[in-house]
């Protein structure tokens, strides 16, 4: 499996899970996995290329510096 492939298996794939739901769906009020207004989307900020490798993530203290989870941006102690 590719590095991507990981990674969209993680994310936006587990995101269309959701809507399966149905009214249990605890999304249902706003789109997942973009970037836009009013949507629920958590973000990383990377130090390094997750596309192509995915040892960024085997040290978070030292490869994140940057988390933003409900549209709050949090920085990662270093």
């Amino acid at each position: 499996m590719e590095p991507i492939e990981a990674l969209w298996m993680a994310t936006s794939a587990n995101a269309e899970l959701f809507p399966m739901c149905g009214f249990r769906d605890p999304y249902i009020d706003a789109p997942l996995s973009v970037i836009q207004p009013g949507a629920w989307t958590d973000l990383l900020l990377v130090d390094g290329d997750p596309t192509t490798g995915l040892s960024s993530f085997s040290d978070p203290d030292a490869n994140i510096p940057l988390i933003a989870k409900d549209s709050i941006a949090h920085e990662c102690m270093r």
